[in-house]
């Protein structure tokens, strides 16, 4: 019975560590709001039944010249170019976009993250068809993922696994913590030590949860 308790911990504990490595990896990789440039994000909007597919950052490449920023990327094998315009403060007011040498709608979507505005803009009439649109999201799926998902439920899945690393040390300290020889006071004692582990960790993950969305962009 002992060590299939143990084994399960143990099960548990690499599924939690393989979880928790996915999903720090694909937010970190994915991260809204620190990359370097003018363009936070770029999205095409959406079409049909296929949701607004969200474009990352590093596909774009920049060239500044003078008042303006043209950004390129290639989607589908054509071009899609961006002209942004600064205002008196250095700030985008105007978007002009063309797709394979066709003029496209384009929209600034700016919001902001902690006292930085994050350019973010929305590609209308683009051209593509919902099997098109499907596979640029295929492409970038780890952002759209992300996005779809939501603040709120990114939220929850930090709190979750905050809760499941709190149960877990919760565990190792009842049944591998012995501080004393009374039987009395060890429960006691065990009791103090599961639950001052167990609330720090659930409390130091939700903080790193926290410090970790917002600093990715994906709160506010």
């Amino acid at each position: 019975m002992r060590q299939w308790r143990t084994f399960l911990v143990r099960f548990l504990l690499g599924v939690w560590i393989v979880f928790f490595s996915a999903f720090l990896f694909v937010t970190v990789s994915e991260a809204r709001g620190i990359q370097a440039g003018p363009i936070t994000e770029v999205s095409l909007e959406a079409v049909g039944s296929v949701r607004e597919v969200a474009l990352p950052s590093r596909i774009f490449t920049c060239i500044e010249a003078e008042s303006q920023t043209q950004c390129q990327a290639e989607i589908q094998g054509r071009p899609l170019v961006l002209t942004l315009a600064a205002s008196a403060r250095n700030e985008v007011s105007a978007c002009e976009a063309t797709y394979n040498g066709q003029r496209v709608g384009c929209t600034n979507n700016d919001f902001m993250l902690g006292a930085m505005i994050q350019k973010t803009f929305q590609i209308q009439d683009i051209g593509l068809s919902p099997q098109q649109l499907k596979a640029v999201r295929r492409k970038y799926w780890k952002r759209n993922m992300l996005l779809d998902i939501g603040e709120v439920r990114l939220m929850k899945i930090g709190f979750w696994l905050s809760i499941a690393a709190g149960a877990i040390a919760a565990y190792f300290c009842w049944h591998h913590v012995n501080l004393s020889s009374s039987r009395t006071l060890n429960y006691l004692t065990k009791t103090l030590v599961l639950a001052i582990s167990s609330l720090g960790i659930v409390f130091a993950g939700q903080l790193f949860f926290m410090i970790l969305f917002l600093s990715t962009g994906f709160a506010d």
